[in-house]
């Protein structure tokens, strides 16, 4: 007989969504006292991170569905699918840290026993009252992660979750100084003009180890940068990042001190890793789950696809200041 596991199904949005919620996978498995089984999308990219944490037991990732009539059959193909996971897991227990009903009904076909879901509308219809956060199917919406962690919290009867943050074996720090163009859209990228003003500042406080973190679409920004900064100021070591994979990324942040930059996966990533994380906010609102995010945010906190070139080099040199002191 298989030991019976303890799963949870956090689909999140992509990797940031997905850990910002790492205190609510540290906290089940430390409540129950076993290694939970996180079900998750590719692009959370969950393994290259967790696979080694001593809360997790296995990563497994299942396929997303797909928007769309012509896609029925597809994603009907791919609820069977987890139902058919589910039931070969043994599940014991399983937490859905997400609204959608599917999840939850896919544990019911599993003939899982105990679900636990924030139960939001047709979500509570399969739950009982002790296993769902909101009271009624009327109740109005919460962020996701808040809903998620006060859903932990109601199960276990505690007021605070676990830090969320990684444990791994931190490389000899070189002092590096991450700085973040990555962006999933323009609407959060900031600009290069005002990241040259970043870098003449660091420089200029003695900083010379830099980390530029971006994407193949940020290459020609990246390389703009690189060559500004070390054309300017020639005993500077700058890593570039834009032909690496997301493993290299993650190894490099180890040596690193501190992270400054566009509000994206990679900056929760820093946050998860112990980094005190300056983060730059535009068509979004900042988050607040650690005391690491340092969030820079436009004074009117107008959400557009253009808030963020709104906000001024001099409201993230004073953040600066206030970390680096």
């Amino acid at each position: 007989m298989y030991n019976k596991k303890q799963i949870v199904i956090a689909p999140g949005k992509g990797m940031g969504n997905f850990i910002s919620m790492l205190g609510c996978f540290q906290t089940i498995s430390k409540k129950i006292n076993k290694k939970i089984t996180i079900l998750t999308k590719k692009n959370t990219s969950a393994k290259m991170y967790l696979n080694d944490q001593i809360f997790c037991e296995e990563i497994i990732y299942i396929d997303e569905s797909k928007r769309g009539l012509l896609n029925i059959y597809y994603n009907f193909h791919i609820f069977l699918k987890l139902v058919k996971l589910l039931k070969s897991l043994n599940t014991e227990q399983l937490y859905v840290l997400h609204p959608s009903k599917k999840y939850v009904l896919a544990g019911v076909l599993a003939r899982i026993k105990k679900i636990y879901a924030p139960g939001y509308r047709y979500q509570s219809f399969f739950l009982k009252k002790e296993s769902k956060y909101y009271s009624n199917f009327f109740c109005k919406a919460l962020d996701p992660l808040i809903e998620s962690q006060e859903l932990i919290k109601k199960i276990f009867k505690i007021k605070s979750l676990e830090s969320g943050l990684l444990k791994f074996k931190k490389l000899v720090s070189k002092n590096y100084v991450a700085i973040c163009i990555a962006t999933s859209g323009f609407e959060k990228q900031w600009g290069i003009e005002n990241y040259l003003k970043v870098f003449e500042y660091l420089i200029h406080k003695g900083k010379n180890n830099f980390i530029i973190l971006s994407g193949k679409d940020q290459y020609k920004i990246e390389n703009d940068l690189f060559l500004s900064v070390t054309k300017k100021y020639g005993n500077i070591n700058i890593l570039k990042t834009s032909e690496k994979k997301m493993d290299y990324i993650y190894k490099i942040l180890k040596e690193a001190d501190y992270y400054i930059g566009n509000d994206t996966g990679i900056s929760h990533l820093a946050v998860a890793m112990g980094l005190h994380s300056i983060i730059i906010h535009g068509d979004c609102p900042p988050h607040n789950y650690s005391n690491l995010i340092h969030a820079i945010d436009n004074d009117k906190k107008i959400r557009s696809k253009t808030s963020i070139k709104k906000i001024l080099f001099q409201k993230v040199k004073n953040k600066i200041d206030e970390i680096l002191k």
